[in-house]
């Protein structure tokens, strides 16, 4: 169930209409730990010595592991640090040999016909976990380091909950590691059992349950906008008096209009907290309060008057420059937000002002 759901994920946020390359080393993440968990269901189940095709190279997915880790915490920095695709040039290389030998010796039922092939000792070596280990132990450091450098700041509330996902995020990659780890130390010892190795397969459902959790049922958990509701302290605006919510309103909508946030496709409640100088959740009620709608269709109103002055004045302009220069990032949305507003499309709207 845990693989299926992983890989059910993977496929969608992959067809997503939404900005997220930044997001894409954890969808693969999410896909590895899906692959690998089907493998070892086959195994234990024996349908790898019924079907030999069925096993997989799971020692290439797991090289990827660190690099992708590595590749999104650098991705979320304030501080671009520089990365290369031969990060990945083992889990590709590991790939490739495994992948000659999978097709020519049926699934590695026939490997004693390579014994004397000058690749077979190259190919126990990158079988070996404690490559993996070892890669692990190598991008989670680096990993931190980087966090430390570029993300430990935590001057704002959003540079705070970044840092507090990202945290978690490493953690539950050092649980994983520890259960590797744990598993191929132990089962050196004749007290242990093979079949432990279940909880390797548990920390990676744990992983795919959470961060697909997180991802899919929560679009905005990659920039702060969840966390921020779950890690920062709420307080009730109620404690601030009516006079005040109308001036820190006025000045939200001044600031919106002078600077034309609304632009921004990415523009986030907790970024632009920061910007007014003011707590996220008192932002957050703010905005429901006087506005009667969330923050999104807060935003998508300024976006949507500036749509309707470009539709009446830019008769020769093409919808999608207009709907990407006010800020939505999709045809999609910006129909949508249209047609609750007008009941009519864009084209019909502009028909109506020539």
């Amino acid at each position: 169930m845990a693989s299926f759901f992983g890989l059910g994920l993977s496929f969608v946020l992959l067809r997503s209409q939404k900005k997220i390359q930044d997001n894409y080393p954890i969808i693969f993440l999410v896909l590895g730990f899906s692959v690998i968990i089907l493998e070892y269901v086959f195994y234990w189940t024996g349908h790898v010595k019924l079907y030999p095709y069925l096993k997989f190279s799971s020692n290439s997915i797991y090289l990827t592991f660190g690099p992708c880790i590595y590749l999104y915490i650098r991705n979320i920095g304030t501080t671009k640090v520089s990365f290369s695709y031969l990060h990945f040039l083992p889990a590709f290389l590991s790939f490739a040999i495994s992948l000659y030998y999978y097709i020519f010796s049926s699934g590695y039922q026939n490997m004693q016909q390579f014994q004397g092939d000058q690749f077979i000792q190259f190919l126990r070596i990158i079988k070996s976990p404690w490559l993996a280990l070892m890669s692990f132990f190598v991008y989670l450091i680096v990993s931190i380091d980087i966090v430390k450098l570029t993300l430990n700041l935590r001057k704002t509330e959003y540079q705070k909950t970044v840092y507090k996902w990202v945290t978690i995020l490493l953690v539950s990659f050092g649980i994983f590691i520890s259960s590797y780890l744990s598993y191929f130390v132990l089962v050196q010892f004749p007290f242990f059992n093979r079949q432990w190795d279940y909880f390797i397969s548990l920390s990676m459902a744990f992983s795919i349950y959470s961060i697909g959790y997180f991802v899919y049922k929560e679009s905005e958990i990659f920039n702060g906008e969840l966390f921020a509701n779950i890690f920062l302290k709420q307080k009730q605006s109620s404690t601030l008096s009516e006079e005040i919510k109308t001036e820190l309103y006025a000045k939200l909508l001044d600031h919106i209009k002078v600077n034309e946030r609304y632009k921004d496709n990415e523009l986030r409640l907790v970024s632009l907290a920061d910007e007014i100088g003011i707590p996220r959740h008192l932002l957050s009620n703010l905005i429901n309060e006087k506005s009667q709608v969330n923050f999104n269709q807060f935003i998508n109103n300024f976006r949507l008057d500036a749509a309707e002055e470009l539709l009446a004045e830019n008769t020769d302009e093409r919808i999608k420059n207009i709907y990407f220069d006010v800020g939505f990032n999709n045809k999609s949305t910006f129909y949508k937000a249209f047609k609750q507003r007008h009941n009519c499309t864009p084209v019909e709207y502009r028909s109506k002002k020539v």
